[in-house]
């Protein structure tokens, strides 16, 4: 495969990544063509690799690089994990092989995301019928002042907890997408060996 092909197929595999990333990719292998005097008559596949061979490397540098930077946004997490699943598609093995891989790693986002959501719905509830009770104790504080102050530190613990649940929701949250990116990262690597 001459220098062109490899350039034009590379720029393929690498949609998936921002386009800075893919013009810093590419500029860094075509730089290298021009220093290395390498016109088109030569196979650059038996110097780096097929395309999806580097694409992968590329992709799961990326990856790498991304799992590392802490203060993300849920959508940066979720373009990562996206990234990841594209990279093992993008390897150079068996389709069937990528396949299975990418239904685990989607089995274990699913358990993990369903998980999560679960906390969230826990968290909400206590809070919300903490403070529905807080409230109603509140109608009571005249009339039944040992019930009314009971309903009322019953509602205050209820609420606490839901708030703790959810600070402990988002740490978790936080794991598990790092988490989810190792785990492709170490399927991916796997896979290529």
């Amino acid at each position: 495969m001459n220098k062109d092909k490899f350039i034009y197929e590379l720029r393929k595999k690498l949609n998936s990544l921002p386009t800075h990333e893919v013009n810093e990719a590419l500029n860094y292998y075509k730089e290298y063509f021009v220093d290395a005097k390498i016109d088109n008559s030569v196979d650059v596949t038996q110097k780096f690799g097929t395309p999806s061979h580097v694409a992968s490397e590329i992709l799961s540098s990326y990856v790498k690089n991304e799992i590392n930077l802490e203060n993300r946004t849920l959508k940066d997490k979720i373009n990562v994990f996206w990234i990841i699943i594209l990279s093992i598609f993008t390897a150079p093995i068996a389709l069937p092989a990528a396949f299975i891989i990418a239904i685990f790693i989607c089995f274990v986002v699913i358990v993990i995301l369903s998980l999560i959501l679960a906390l969230f719905g826990i968290s909400g509830f206590a809070i919300f019928n903490g403070i529905k009770t807080l409230l109603f104790s509140f109608t009571m504080l005249f009339s039944k002042l040992p019930t009314a102050l009971l309903a009322m530190g019953i509602s205050l613990i209820a609420i606490g907890v839901g708030v703790i649940l959810i600070m402990l929701t988002l740490f978790l949250c936080n794991k598990a997408f790092k988490f989810i990116a190792n785990l492709g990262i170490k399927s991916l690597n796997r896979v290529r060996r």
